[in-house]
């Protein structure tokens, strides 16, 4: 179970499609295009879009306090082990 954190807060649950990993198409869509990831303490990873910036994605809150980092766009939680 992965979660993804919207950029206007919401937080949502989520299950990869085949029950154990998160597909390419499933992140890219998550995130609204290319993906990358950021590498969280006990075997979590963040996966936030790569060009979110340059698109000028809003700010995400939530995701920017877990990493310390300005995060911006929808993000997807999940465990190293369900990314495909």
């Amino acid at each position: 179970m992965g979660k993804i954190y919207k950029s206007n807060g919401e937080v949502q649950e989520i299950e990869p499609k085949n029950g154990k990993h998160f597909t390419l198409a499933e992140l890219q869509e998550i995130v609204g295009g290319y993906f990358e990831p950021i590498y969280l303490p006990k075997g979590m990873v963040l996966a936030v879009n790569e060009e979110g910036l340059l698109k000028e994605l809003p700010f995400n809150e939530k995701a920017s306090n877990m990493t310390m980092k300005l995060i911006v766009g929808d993000v997807l939680l999940c465990s190293n082990k369900q990314l495909n």
